[in-house]
């Protein structure tokens, strides 16, 4: 039995894959640069399972003269409380078979113009304090000084799974 979860296409997501999936955002116009995030519209906790709020992202960035893994600051607030502290996001897997080695260092001259890319899946639900109510769950995704657009997924612990 998996969590509620709707549209219920989320619950396939793959946490922590730097691929593209089916529930990433879309390819966006040449020359745009930021970051767009795909969530749930809501989801409600199954039985005797962990709660899975997967969130797929995108993002092109001006490229850094020092690369290093990908990660941001996550940002949450949850209905009118205030917001949680903001937490640095690791956004890949060093594990993984699919993290590619850190290219070499590069000048910031021959940086100029060129962006760096590409797609991320996280799980929100380990990074929060979800109450026994239902809640409005608000957050953005900051990385490398650009943020994503505000997102809400509702929380309804109530829902009978």
């Amino acid at each position: 039995m998996t969590p509620f979860i709707h549209p219920p296409e989320f619950a396939g997501a793959i946490i922590g894959s730097r691929n593209p999936q089916r529930l990433s955002p879309p390819q966006q116009p040449i020359g745009w640069k930021g970051i767009i995030l795909n969530a749930p519209q809501w989801v409600a906790p199954a039985r005797q399972q962990a709660t899975v709020i997967p969130v797929c992202g995108r993002f092109m960035l001006p490229a850094l003269p020092v690369p290093r893994p990908l990660s941001g600051t996550l940002h949450v607030r949850i209905n009118d409380l205030p917001p949680q502290l903001p937490f640095e996001l690791g956004l890949e897997d060093p594990e993984a078979e699919e993290a590619a080695p850190m290219p070499p260092p590069a000048s910031p001259e021959d940086l100029k113009g060129v962006s760096d890319g590409g797609y991320f899946c996280f799980d929100l639900a380990p990074h929060l304090r979800l109450p026994p109510y239902p809640a409005r769950i608000q957050f953005t995704l900051v990385i490398r000084q650009h943020a994503s657009p505000i997102m809400t997924v509702e929380w309804r612990p109530n829902t009978p799974a």
